[in-house]
């Protein structure tokens, strides 16, 4: 059994008595506020019964009220009223909603003169639910208006027309936020900073409102619209923000102090946004929900103007992973052939985009039987025209422009770094090369118009990153970065996976974006993942660095799933403000409950169970968050989601985790390191199957170390040596490549690899 116990508070003036029971709403003032109850305390089984007792704090000189409680027919199931604690309150003094949404209440005294009072604790009535289903779930007290006919306005009347009512939980877990801020943030297209009937609303805002207490958070919805429960009070609007600096709001509504008050009088709110300069402002990103060999998968490719200025003739060019092929695609629903370039690069014709116009290309892709192993990483880019961007360039520009290309030879890899602007680098920038996640070479370029250098690397089944960053004062200020997998062979016939991943891959570009994940065999069908993974076994990511999360969910039952809801809360470190590149398989609706509670509803999705139609079966919605502002490092962020489909239980996905670190990357096999000559050390057999031996050839007697990593750069051995030799057997070692560093004393240290074949 659950229970919850409410009491009510409201105050406001009312002149109108009533004396009907008829279930229609009166002319009385009418309150806009509603009372959150919040089921979701109390874990329970389906059929489970629910009681919300309503209970009096303050109930003194009432003879009149009328309200309703709304709740979800599909997750609770109305039962019954009783105990009531009001004479003249009795079954008739309810009417429940035909969809089974709603309960109204009139009541009326027969005390008109001095109203009816009862003192603090009395239960006025009880409702009764049955539990279908486990989603958490809000009952509310329903705050309409009077041109609702189908609903009760919340309305009190009181014999001196002064009313003291009180509505609150004993339960401290309970959230009862009693007031609804709502408005419209709109483009403010004649810049007069006043809504007119003509002006479009903006969607995907966010707007935060603040008591220095708690934040409470909004999103607008696509028509402009915000709706937020508050408590009544005075706020700070924290958080109004623009997609960018091509917009702002109106300066008379930004970040004021605004009170919002107990009658309700001052709760609407909106919100001008209106044009600073005149640009589009074109941006892509690119999501999918998995990936498997010989599957149909789906990729989105997502472009939105997020300007103040229309563009015409705008397209996107898509480069698929050599191992995809095309299977069908579409763009908004309507089907399209994209245009073929050549290498598997596609051209798809967008058209118009007006200011905060999206398109959505929808791609099925089928990953290649034969050619690809298990693991393997797949990554699909996209660009998007015109590339447009009005911001004002530095003085302090050279006018240079760094480009990355990489190459995969018979023999060896080349990364080729080229300055493909319009003038000579001032400044030099660093870069740095890892060889799996191993750093193996660094330093400084500095290159003229034109100028061009080449980096090579053996073609060896590693995985290679070659990472940079743009020119200082360079108009787009963004990393640069290439990584190959798969070139080459190593010498079991095989190559080094699932590396690229744990690498950041946010280019910060807004023309550009990658998106890379490897192909699986069985996997948790309801999981999610949180990118990049992260260094080494902590899943170290740089301070500051955003974090894209997917979640993934699969009908594994044995009917078709009509509603899915996906509960996601955050950790404190990630910025809710800085939500973005939201995605999905299947139109939702997003609500922010308690400042970081993401809640995507789903509704008539009907997802089919997998064993009608395995791939139908599936959906996903992802999203890229930023960290909190220079989040202490060592700081965990963990994440974990659930996910509730119709009347189940729900299930709850793996939990990511990452450590906000800072110079996490290890040197094993880094040039750097090499200050013994490498003739001096020797290996055989290299490979090994049962043992192998290191030796130091040099005729005077030395004492070190030889330190043995995994290839996540985990130290699994330590072995001190004084005899010039170590042994090392293949006791508790998978097949696999490993990386050695051998430590002399008063000599310095060397670098490099063994690797142990199947037996």
């Amino acid at each position: 059994m659950i229970q919850s116990t409410l009491y009510i508070k409201q105050i406001f003036f009312c002149s109108l008595l009533f004396f009907t029971f008829q279930y229609s709403p009166l002319s009385a003032q009418v309150l806009k506020d509603t009372v959150i109850i919040n089921t979701e305390i109390v874990p329970g089984l389906t059929d489970e019964d629910v009681t919300i007792n309503l209970v009096s704090k303050k109930f003194s000189g009432i003879t009149s009220f009328q309200f309703e409680l709304i709740w979800d027919p599909a997750i609770l199931s109305y039962q019954s009223v009783g105990n009531f604690g009001l004479e003249g309150l009795e079954d008739k003094s309810f009417g429940q909603q035909d969809d089974g949404s709603g309960l109204k209440v009139l009541w009326i005294t027969n005390e008109f003169t001095t109203g009816t009072t009862i003192e603090e604790g009395a239960v006025i009535f009880s409702i009764n639910f049955k539990r279908k289903s486990f989603v958490p779930h809000n009952v509310s007290f329903w705050g309409g208006n009077n041109s609702d006919f189908n609903r009760l306005s919340i309305e009190f009347v009181s014999s001196d027309f002064e009313l003291d009512v009180e509505l609150q939980s004993d339960n401290t877990d309970i959230v009862t936020p009693n007031h609804i801020i709502k408005g419209l943030v709109f483009f403010d297209e004649n810049k007069d900073c006043m809504y007119q009937e003509s002006e479009l609303g903006i969607p995907n805002l966010f707007i935060q409102f603040s008591d220095q207490r708690i934040t409470y958070s909004a999103t607008t919805d696509s028509l402009g619209n915000y709706q937020v429960k508050v408590q009544p009070g005075n706020y700070v609007v924290k958080d109004t923000a623009p997609f960018n600096d091509y917009w702002e709001v109106c300066n008379d509504q930004d970040t004021t102090n605004v009170s919002f008050d107990i009658d309700g009088s001052n709760n609407n709110r909106n919100f001008p946004v209106k044009i600073v300069r005149d640009c589009p402002a074109l941006s892509v990103n690119v999501s999918n929900g998995r990936l498997r060999r010989c599957f149909d998968e789906l990729f989105i490719i997502r472009s939105i103007n997020q300007g103040t200025q229309g563009v015409q003739d705008a397209y996107v060019i898509v480069r698929f992973d050599p191992f995809l092929r095309i299977v069908s695609s579409a763009i908004d629903g309507t089907p399209i052939e994209g245009i073929d370039l050549g290498n598997n690069e596609y051209r798809y014709d967008i058209g118009s985009l007006d200011p905060l116009e999206s398109a959505e290309i929808r791609v099925i892709t089928k990953t290649d039987c034969e050619t690809t192993m298990l693991g393997q990483i797949h990554c699909v880019e996209a660009f998007i025209f015109p590339t447009i961007d009005c911001h004002t360039v530095s003085d302090l520009w050279s006018g240079a422009t760094l480009e990355l290309t990489s190459t995969c030879n018979a023999d060896s890899l080349q990364f080729t770094l080229q300055n493909s602007g319009e003038g000579d680098m001032t400044n030099s920038v660093a870069y740095q090369v890892f060889e799996n996640l191993a750093p193996i070479d660094s330093g400084f370029v500095q290159l003229d118009q034109g100028q061009v250098l080449t980096f090579s690397y053996p073609a060896n089944g590693s995985t290679y990153r070659f990472q940079t960053s743009q020119v200082e004062e360079h108009p787009i200020q963004t990393p640069i970065f290439s990584a190959i997998e798969g070139c080459g062979t190593n010498e079991a016939g095989d190559f080094d996976k699932g590396f690229i991943t744990s690498f950041s891959m946010d280019e910060q570009n807004p023309f550009y974006a990658i998106h890379c994940t490897e192909n699986r065999g069985s996997f948790d069908p309801n999981d999610k993942r949180g990118l990049p993974l992260g260094y080494g076994p902590n899943k170290y990511i740089e301070q500051n660095q955003a974090i894209d999360y997917r979640i993934r969910f699969q009908n594994t039952g044995t009917d078709t799933a009509f509603r899915v809801v996906v509960i996601d809360t955050l950790s404190e470190h990630l910025n809710i403000n800085s939500l973005s590149d939201l995605t999905s398989s299947h139109p939702y609706k997003l609500a922010i409950q308690r400042g970081n509670v993401l809640t995507f509803t789903f509704d008539d999705i009907l997802l089919v169970d997998s064993f009608t139609n395995e791939p139908g079966s599936n959906g996903f919605v992802s999203f890229k968050l930023e960290q909190q502002q220079d989040v202490p490092l060592e700081t965990s962020i963990t994440n974990q989601a659930g996910i509730y489909f119709d009347f189940n239980k729900p299930i709850f996905t793996n939990t990511t985790q990452h450590l906000v670190g800072k110079d996490f990357y290890q040197s094993f096999v880094s040039t750097s390191t090499i200050q013994l000559p490498p003739t001096l050390v020797s290996l055989q057999p290299n490979p090994f199957t049962t043992s192998t031996s290191i030796k130091i050839n040099q005729d005077q007697i030395v004492e070190g170390q030889l330190y043995l990593y995994n290839q996540l750069g985990q130290q699994i051995r330590q072995y001190d040596f004084q005899d010039n030799e170590v042994r090392i057997s293949n006791e508790n070692l998978i097949p696999s490549v490993y990386f050695y560093e051998i430590r002399v004393k008063g000599q310095g240290s060397l670098g490099g690899k063994l690797m142990l074949l199947v037996k």
